[in-house]
Formats: structure tokens, sequence, C-alpha cells
């Protein structure tokens, strides 16, 4: 009986003894009155008396489990390498029970995908060598073996769709980024367009103090032969809101206004500029905005792309310009 720091350490010396390379023992040193320096071999363990240890800091580990996986890691690690370092003893003691586990696991019926591509993965790399390796993965019987031929296959198909959707998906993009490039700027324009004729259904702050400016007087002179000279002055356009508002004789925040919206269209033209702006909102909300869309469906295989950033500012831009008009056709 062992504690659990004295079981770390036997697993700890087993597994070395068996996975580790053999080294060349020293050649014995004579001392003086014939004796020899047996030391090294005596400390020397034997592959039976290492697998005791193994099984030992196993059973008496204070997480059993994890000296369990502990051990197998070990030895997966072991085999996995291209001259696997196991010593021969334990490989021999391995592949000797290797039918008996594959016999257990076909009646038990706890063969799975990893299980079944380790056996094979041995046996493609150790089986040359190993005769009974070859014999037991070769008597795993066939139901299993159909099971790991049909992942195989599955994951095949699954690589070719996924190389073919993925070159797919660069297609679409790129015709994608063609029709952007030819159809976007149109789109932003129809944009532009829409919001110019809620302008003039309903004029904005700036526009309503624009209209109460004065215009710029025009100067003559006889020497001139009656030509108008403007004078110099900026558009009201150029000028800041609050240049236009200090224009209007307001000159502290303090005043509360009101401000007259001005007439900027007849009466009889507000009819054909509603009539306008739904012809334009129902170009948005039945061709353009469908096309955007599935352009932003695209785009966002390639989130980061300067196309992608277009296109959804695009999008954007029509659905607030679509929201804008229906609140129009509203009243």
């Amino acid at each position: 009986m062992m504690d659990s720091d004295d079981a770390a350490s036997a697993l700890d010396k087993g597994l070395t003894t068996l996975l580790l390379p053999t080294k060349r023992r020293r050649p014995m040193k004579r001392k003086r009155g014939g004796q020899c320096d047996r030391d090294q071999d005596d400390n020397a363990l034997t592959p039976e008396e290492a697998v005791n240890l193994v099984k030992s800091g196993i059973r008496y580990a204070a997480n059993p489990v994890a000296s369990c996986r502990k051990a197998v890691s070990a030895i997966l690690h072991a085999l996995s390498l291209n001259d696997p370092a196991v010593c021969n003893a334990f490989r021999i003691e391995l592949v000797g029970h290797l039918h008996p586990i594959c016999r257990v696991l076909h009646v038990k019926q706890l063969y799975n995908i990893d299980i079944l591509r380790l056996f094979r993965a041995w046996d493609v790399k150790f089986g040359g060598s190993m005769p009974q390796l070859r014999a037991a993965v070769s008597a795993i019987p066939s139901k299993w073996t159909a099971m790991l031929a049909t992942h195989d296959h599955n994951m095949h198909v699954h690589a070719t769709t996924t190389r073919t959707d993925t070159r797919m998906l660069a297609m679409q993009f790129d015709h994608m980024q063609r029709e952007v490039d030819m159809h976007g700027a149109a789109i932003l324009a129809h944009v532009d367009s829409m919001q110019h004729t809620c302008g003039l259904l309903v004029p904005t702050v700036e526009d309503c103090f624009a209209a109460l400016v004065r215009p710029a007087p025009l100067l003559y002179d006889d020497d001139d032969n009656g030509d108008g000279w403007e004078d110099v002055m900026p558009s009201v356009a150029a000028i800041p809101l609050p240049e236009i508002i200090a224009s209007c004789g307001l000159g502290s925040a303090a005043y509360s206004i009101s401000i007259p919206i001005p007439d900027t269209i007849d009466t009889h033209d507000i009819h054909l500029l509603r009539t306008t702006l739904q012809e334009q909102a129902a170009e948005v909300r039945k061709s353009l905005l469908p096309q955007v869309q599935a352009w932003a469906a695209i785009a966002r295989t390639s989130p980061t792309s300067e196309c992608a950033q277009t296109v959804e500012h695009m999008e954007r831009s029509l659905q607030c310009a679509l929201a804008k008009a229906l609140e129009f056709a509203k009243t």
C-alpha cells in the first residue's frame, strides 16, 4: 500500500522506464579486491517491474482517472514518434494484448471513429514490422471498418463541398463588386433625389432662414452702360446658420422666435412632388433595396472589405430614405 505521492512517483518511474529509449549500459568497473560496480545495474528496472509500477501508480493515485489519462497520453506520444521510444518488452506486451482488446471493444460495442483511426494509424506505421498488430487490426469486424470508411467518405465529400463553396463565394463576391461599381453611383443619386424631393415638401430650418435673407442689391453705375453688378458677398448656401440668424437681427440665443415657412413651391406642384416621391419610394422598395440587400448578404462573407462597407452605407441610406418617404405618405 502506498500513498498518493509514492503512487505519482511510481507512475512516472514506470513510464520513464517503459517509454524512454534504453541507454547503453556502461561497462562495469572493477574495484580493488575484485569487486564490480553494480550499482547502476542493481537500480535498473526490468520491463515487468516497470509495468507493475505503472499499475500501482494508477491504482493508488489520488485521482486514478487523471493518472490513467496521463499514462495513455504518454503511450500515444511515444508511439507517434518517428522512431518510437518504447521498450521492446512493452511493445510486445501491448501488441500481444491488442487482439483481446479489439474483441472486447466489439462485444461491448465500444468502437468509435477515434479508436478506429488510431488502430489504422498504428497499422500503417508499425504493421510491417509487427505481424500481430496487423493481424489484430485486420480482424476488426467489417461493421466497424465500414463505419470508418463511411466517415472517411463523408469527410472527403465535406472537404470537396467546402472547397466548391469557397470558390463559388469568391466568384459571387467578384461579381457583386462589379455590379456595385456599375450601379452604386446611380443608387446613391436616387437617394439624393428622394432627399431633395422631401426637402421641397418640408423645408428645413436652414431653408426657412435662408428665405428670409434679402437678395444682394444690384449696384448700377452710369459708366457701366447699364450693366448690373451684384455686391460681393457669399451665397446663402455658404453662410452658416448662426450667421443667418444674426443677419435677421437676432444676436442672442435667449430669443424665442417664430419664423414662417416660405412658399418655395406653388400649391399645384405639391401633388406632383408627392407623386414623384411615391414613385421613387416604390422603385426603392421593389427593386433597389432588394438588390442592395442581396449584395449585403454576399458582402458579409468579407465584412472588412471596402466594398462591404460601401454596400452597408448604401443599404442604410436606402432604408432611411424609404422610411422618410413612408412618413410623408401617411400625412
